[in-house]
């Protein structure tokens, strides 16, 4: 009976050891009959680079693991769906295939590839990456980016090959079956983009067909002009007697138009008996740059220094300038959260500029202060003070748009480079101001506007607290 027992174990032993060698089959033990790291993903790619072959010729893949080795003995391939032996396939027949590659339990991601007939002609196909941008379709991008894409590996095509009308091509760039460019119209209208046959060859020397033509319009967005809003900054004091005539004028023509925008800028010095509360700190320099002589001056859209460019304190001078259309806009957006303000001036251009600025002016208006008259200029003639003397003030006078802060570096303006000033573009600035506590926040406005580099208004806006305006086109 022993005898039988050992006889029955030397059979059983060697089947169980058999059997358990199966949970590794196609994975040895030894380190060159399994990668050398652990897989989690693999990706599969084709070593020559192109995504197109001619019939009955070997079309290689290649399996990378995350790791970044190379498994592709390590993997079976399957073509659209069909193992394969080893990591090469050909075709006798031309069309459109997929193929991954398995690892254990692992698979690739899923590649497509092309056969084509090997005396097939190669032929580009035309597209726009540009959203919204489409054979036929009509839209006001200031580019387009163009993508070519060959039925069959090309080395040979170049810039060159491609015929645009309405237009130029740049950034140029691609290989083997696909190409790129960017496409700049030179104005409005109908726009092509071909390829004409017998320009470019495919590894096997066939010469292309024809492209089908790309058709795009270019529709010009561009505003041929803007509202034009006239900017006066009348530089005052509340110890000028003739200044209040000023105000009073420009105060009632901003009655019938909306197209006036003023700035009180006050010029004040106690110390030489011209007192005012409100003095602007930096008035200094639009005396100085503009020849202001006398007081009151108002000047008219920066347009030149001393006489040239006073305003008249005739309507018609403004209202003239006003009936003229910009080749600038102007829009203000703003927000507040408490006493923290946000600005943001946005610039808009029908025509190429150089050498412009901006300016950012935050105004305070409702201010009270007691101001000398020479006489009723508007406001009544005022109360003589004191009694018996030969001068009259305007007790309680309400100052409105009086100048408290440029957001800019100076009144003067800050640089707007000449490539965000050209045709179709847009200049936008971003400024951040905390206001003062001594100032009431709710009875203030924004002032921005453009100037040229002679110092000359092309437009300007105003605008409340916490706006967000649009440019006025016409």
């Amino acid at each position: 009976m022993a005898k039988l027992y050992r006889i029955i174990l030397s059979i059983i032993f060697p089947i169980l050891f058999v059997s358990c060698s199966a949970d590794y089959e196609g994975i040895g033990e030894d380190s060159t009959s399994k990668p050398q790291n652990e897989v989690k993903s693999i990706v599969i790619s084709f070593p020559s680079g192109e995504a197109s072959y001619d019939i009955n010729t070997d079309v290689v893949f290649k399996a990378t693991s995350d790791a970044s080795e190379d498994i592709t003995s390590f993997c079976e391939f399957f073509v659209n769906d069909s193992k394969i032996t080893g990591n090469k396939f050909k075709s006798a027949t031309a069309g459109d295939f997929t193929v991954y590659c398995k690892y254990n339990s692992i698979k690739s991601n899923t590649a497509t590839f092309k056969i084509v007939s090997s005396g097939s002609k190669p032929i580009m196909t035309i597209t726009s990456t540009t959203s919204g941008v489409t054979d036929g379709s009509s839209t006001s991008d200031a580019t387009i980016d163009l993508k070519f894409t060959s039925n069959k590996s090309t080395s040979d095509f170049v810039e060159g090959d491609i015929t645009v009308s309405g237009g130029t091509l740049s950034s140029f760039t691609g290989s083997a079956t696909t190409y790129s460019a960017t496409f700049t119209p030179d104005g409005a209208g109908d726009k092509t983009i071909d390829i004409a046959a017998d320009t470019f060859t495919d590894s096997s020397g066939n010469k292309n067909e024809a492209s089908t033509q790309f058709n795009w319009t270019y529709v010009d967005a561009t505003p041929k002009t803007f509202k034009t809003n006239v900017l006066v900054e009348d530089i005052t004091g509340a110890w000028c007697g003739y200044c209040p005539r000023v105000a009073w004028k420009l105060k009632e023509l901003q009655k019938t138009t909306s197209q006036l925008i003023v700035v009180a800028a006050h010029y004040g010095d106690a110390s030489i008996g011209r007192p005012d509360t409100f003095n602007y700190s930096k008035v200094g320099e639009l005396k100085t740059t503009f020849g202001v002589a006398g007081y009151p001056w108002a000047i008219l859209n920066r347009l030149g220094t001393g006489e040239a460019g006073r305003w008249n304190e005739q309507n018609s001078a403004i209202t003239s300038l006003a009936a003229n259309p910009s080749k600038a806009g102007v829009a203000i957006e703003s927000s507040i959260s408490d006493r923290d303000l946000t600005v943001k001036i946005k610039a808009k251009f029908s025509e190429d500029f150089t050498g412009l600025k901006y300016v950012i002016y935050i105004l305070e208006n409702g201010l009270i202060q007691t101001q000398r008259t020479y006489g009723d200029l508007g406001y009544g003639k005022g109360t003589e003070i004191p009694a018996g003397s030969d001068r009259w003030w305007l007790v309680d006078f309400v100052h409105n748009h009086t100048l408290r802060k440029a957001l800019t570096s100076s009144p003067l303006g800050d640089a707007i480079s000449d490539a965000s000033s050209k045709k179709g573009s847009v200049f936008e600035k971003t400024h951040n101001y905390t206001i003062p506590a001594a100032y009431n926040k709710d009875k203030m406005e924004i002032v921005a506007f453009v100037v040229k580099s002679d110092k000359s208004v092309i437009n300007a806006r105003h605008s409340e607290f916490g706006k967000t305006q649009s440019f006025e086109e016409l």
